[in-house]
């Protein structure tokens, strides 16, 4: 089953309440592949700064690493 499918399945479609860093309305979507990308961005031990869209602030992880990552979910 396609993640778009499993996603109307679980309600997990549609808009949020909140909005980001750029005055869009959150989609539900967004937020949880947001945090996705965050975990797995963090777990990588490489990366010193995240930038989403999706946050009104950097996200500091080691600032001892070399790469910043800077990201936007959607299309």
């Amino acid at each position: 089953m396609g993640a778009r499918v499993q996603a109307v399945i679980n309600e997990l479609h549609g808009e949020n309440e909140t909005s980001n860093s750029s005055g869009d309305i959150q989609k539900k979507l967004d937020i949880i592949s947001n945090d996705l990308m965050i975990s797995a961005l963090s777990k990588t031990e490489e990366c010193s700064i995240l930038l989403s869209e999706e946050n009104d602030d950097i996200i500091l992880v080691d600032d001892s690493k070399k790469y910043i990552v800077a990201f936007e979910i959607g299309r």
